[in-house]
């Protein structure tokens, strides 16, 4: 899996902490089958990161990583608020490019993406049953961990993507979409999701 969404680089936004928490926030991932990580720090007022700061703390944790014998590779990227749009130049909003590719930002757009911690129960039962309303709408292209701390707001995408009840559709969800956006590649089509017993959503082409 890929997961294009988390708060991986230390002292930066509200996320990790220090390195310590950073390298526990890698191994949860690894643990939970994710390959491939975006470092998605907040940019907005109260964390004005620079692309400086994202892409050096990029540099830093994939060496930490590397001298930990984690095997996660560590992608570029950032959580853009859309007041901080206007402010930004052209040359900052690529090197904030989400996994590394210019075609695409993490904000309030296009492409979906809901929390792992929402879809599969963790963050309570309304945000789950708003989870599920936005998958049925045909409105989600992907889960990604919204990585903090190794607590509530653990990686976990392997859960979210059981708690999704169709293998196809889950893999799509934190693989398939995560994966051409990273290679940038045209999205695949969604599947279709078999209706199960007990289980709420119907999701169409």
């Amino acid at each position: 899996m890929i997961d294009l969404h988390s708060h991986i680089l230390p002292g930066l936004d509200d996320g990790a902490r220090d390195l310590e928490d950073s390298l526990e926030i890698a191994r949860g991932a690894v643990a939970d089958g994710i390959t491939a990580i975006a470092a998605t720090p907040h940019v907005r007022e109260d964390y004005p990161t620079t692309s400086d700061a994202m892409e050096g703390g990029v540099r830093q944790l994939s060496v930490a990583l590397e001298r930990a014998g984690i095997d996660l590779q560590l992608l570029p990227g950032g959580e853009i608020s859309l007041e901080q749009l206007e402010r930004l130049s052209i040359d900052e909003l690529r090197r904030f490019a989400l996994g590394g590719n210019p075609m695409y930002l993490l904000i309030a757009g296009a492409l979906i993406q809901v929390t792992a911690a929402s879809v599969d129960g963790r963050l309570g039962r309304r945000a789950r049953m708003c989870a599920r309303k936005l998958l049925e709408a045909e409105l989600v292209h992907m889960i990604g961990s919204d990585a903090h701390t190794a607590g509530v707001r653990e990686v976990g995408l392997s859960a979210a993507r059981e708690a999704v009840g169709d293998h196809g559709l889950g893999e799509w969800l934190t693989q398939d979409v995560p994966r051409a956006v990273v290679e940038g590649g045209p999205l695949p089509p969604r599947p279709e999701m078999r209706k199960r017993r007990g289980f709420s959503l119907r999701l169409r082409r």
